[in-house]
This record gives C-alpha cells, sequence and structure tokens, in this order.
C-alpha cells in the first residue's frame, strides 16, 4: 500500500509538473503573438522613468535642505509604487478567460495551481525588465544615494508583488469593472498608507499600515536611501524622526 501510496504521489507530481510546461509554452505563445502587452509595459516603464527623473533631476541639488530631503522621499515613493503599478493588465487575466478556465478545467485538462502558476511565470521576464528599466533611469537622473542593485532588486520585487496583488483581485471579480473597483480600493489603501504620504495616521488604522506591502517597500527604499546621508542634510536619526519614516534601523529594516 505504501509503494501504491508513493507512486500514485509521484504521478500526481509528474502530471502537475507536465501541465504546468504546457500551460507555460502556450501562454508564452500568445504573448509572443500579441507583443503590445510588452510594448506597453516597457515603453511605460521608460516613460514613467524618465518623467520622474526629470521632475526629482539631482534631487540633491536643491536651495534648501528640506527641499532636497521631502523631495528626495517623494520621488524615492512614486518610482517604487508606480514600479507596483506598472502590470495592472494582469487584472484582466481572470475576468477575460474564466469560461475557458472553467471549461477546462472542468474537463480536467490542469489543475488551478498549474494554470495560475503558469500564468505568474510568463509574465515574470517582461515584469523584471520594466523593474530594472524604471529603476536605473531614476537612480541615474535623480542621482540617488542607495545602491542601485539595492534599488534595482527591491523594484523587481515590488512589480512582481503587485502583480500578485492584482492577480488575486481578478481572481476574486467575475468581471473586469468589478476587478477595477476591488484593484482601486486594495492598491490605492497600501499606496496612500506609506510614510511618504501620510507621517501619522488615526490608530485604528495602524493595523493596515503594518500590512501596507506598497507602504513598506517605499520605506525600504527611503531607508537605504538616507541612512549613510552626508552631515550637511543632518543625521540619519534626525531625517527618519522629523519626516516621519517608520523603518528606522536595521533591525526593522529586516523584521
Amino acid at each position: 500500500e505504501d509503494n501504491d501510496a508513493r507512486e500514485g504521489r509521484s504521478c500526481d507530481a509528474s502530471t502537475w509538473l507536465k501541465s504546468f510546461l504546457v500551460l507555460l509554452h502556450r501562454t508564452f505563445l500568445v504573448k509572443l503573438r500579441d507583443p503590445m502587452c510588452l510594448v506597453t509595459m516597457t515603453s511605460s516603464a521608460v516613460i514613467m522613468g524618465l518623467i520622474f527623473g526629470a521632475l526629482y533631476w539631482k534631487t540633491y541639488e536643491k536651495s534648501e535642505t528640506s527641499y532636497a530631503i521631502l523631495d528626495t522621499q517623494m520621488g524615492i515613493t512614486m518610482c517604487t509604487l508606480m514600479t507596483v503599478w506598472l502590470p495592472y493588465d494582469v487584472t484582466l487575466t481572470f475576468p477575460l478567460e474564466r469560461k475557458i478556465f472553467l471549461r477546462e478545467r472542468k474537463a480536467g485538462l490542469y489543475p488551478t495551481s498549474a494554470f495560475y502558476l503558469a500564468r505568474i511565470s510568463a509574465d515574470v521576464p517582461i515584469h523584471v525588465v520594466s523593474a530594472i528599466t524604471i529603476a536605473v533611469i531614476m537612480h541615474v537622473m535623480a542621482r540617488l544615494r542607495i545602491d542601485l542593485g539595492a534599488f534595482v532588486l527591491i523594484s523587481i520585487f515590488g512589480i512582481i508583488v503587485g502583480a500578485s496583488m492584482m492577480q488575486t483581485i481578478g481572481a476574486m471579480a467575475r468581471t473586469f469593472e468589478e476587478a477595477n473597483i476591488y484593484m482601486m480600493v486594495v492598491m490605492m489603501l497600501s499606496m496612500m498608507l506609506g510614510s511618504g504620504f501620510v507621517r501619522e495616521v488615526p490608530s485604528w488604522l495602524n493595523w493596515c499600515r503594518e500590512i501596507s506591502l506598497m507602504g513598506i517597500m517605499a520605506d525600504l527604499v527611503m531607508y537605504l536611501e538616507f541612512k549613510d546621508i552626508p552631515a550637511k542634510y543632518g543625521t540619519s536619526h534626525d531625517i527618519f524622526k522629523d519626516y516621519g519614516m517608520l523603518i528606522r534601523s536595521d533591525d526593522d529594516f529586516w523584521a
């Protein structure tokens, strides 16, 4: 019986892997035949990177020290959050393909987990390229102090998190209109709870701030940006305190 059980699990695993690879290959072919999504996302990354880079050009070269800190804080926040928003088109995945998915799932062609993971995996390359593009442009034009590699890694993490959140929201909705409403509520709330937008929230919203992925990521970048700032702008401790940043030490960063 134990041997039969092991063989059954092995067969299930191989079947799942085969389904996943077939779905991944099919999704790649669909995307290659319709390159508009690729062009749209990469061009959006370039355009938004140039806009933010122009607005926050050499952000530390301001007439007032406070302006330099505030502009750098807002520039980092906006760039990080825009990176999370870039893959908004994935919200359409489930509403558009729900009928096909339900029909094929009912026929036993593949498990739900294989379909979901294949769709996410197929989008990862373009998401990574877009995140790197906007991060590099912003870093170079704004002359940020954060290590470029760290900024790129957090941007990649952010766009993957954003895609996952939007895929989940799309899976919960029956139509694109419904998904759009859910997305705006969840994503906007997560965005606005970052310390770049609001320094202090009502006590009954503190729990929301603790799970705001977009706000936490923006704060991570701000911590890395200001932790070794030159003395002429003040100490990092004073900046973290005066400008309401949540992450103020390495312990907070890794927690």
